[in-house]
């Protein structure tokens, strides 16, 4: 009924979030607007060269839409809740960790990204989740090397909290490492 994450929850007033979270010590940045209104996006906390682990997501009234959690959040979380954005801990056969969390409803799809090279290619890792009457969105990728001494090469998770019910946004897809 109740969804938030570091003290801010959805539905707050984004100024609210941000001057909470300012006194916390977690260091929020305001997320520009795009277009003409130039009204603020969001408020994003824990800064990386990807973009931030945590981003506080607004909507037109000035509210907290939606909170989207990545891999680089997992210092912010409780420990219970860490593993689910350890991409490190999804690598592979995390597909049994993630429908811990999800359910059974969590797709994942394993190939090749290279052709085997003396046993050893690249294993593409793709999980996903979309239950909107939950409120939740998650996306998941691992790339290891395969062979006996298997070795993860990359990786990104994305967790999208929204209220329940309301319409999912799709998941943007950037160019760069998550």
């Amino acid at each position: 009924s109740q969804i938030s994450v570091v003290g801010v929850s959805l539905g707050m007033s984004v100024a609210d979030s941000f001057a909470m979270l300012d006194s916390m010590g977690r260091h929020p940045y305001w997320i520009e607007g795009r277009g003409a209104r130039e009204r603020v996006r969001g408020i994003g906390v824990g800064w990386t060269a990807e973009g931030h682990c945590i981003e506080y997501l607004a909507d037109d009234r000035g509210s907290v839409a939606a909170i989207e959690l990545r891999s680089c959040s997992t210092s912010y979380l409780s420990p219970a809740l860490r593993p689910l954005l350890d991409h490190t801990a999804l690598a592979g056969t995390g597909g049994s960790l993630a429908r811990r969390f999800l359910g059974d409803s969590l797709s994942v799809e394993r190939g090749r990204v290279e052709p085997a090279a003396v046993g050893r290619g690249v294993v593409r890792t793709d999980l996903s989740f979309m239950a909107p009457e939950r409120g939740l969105s998650f996306e998941a990728r691992s790339e290891v090397l395969g062979g006996s001494e298997a070795r993860l090469l990359g990786g990104w998770v994305r967790l999208r909290l929204e209220m329940p019910g309301r319409g999912q946004v799709t998941l943007g897809r950037s160019s760069g490492a998550r």
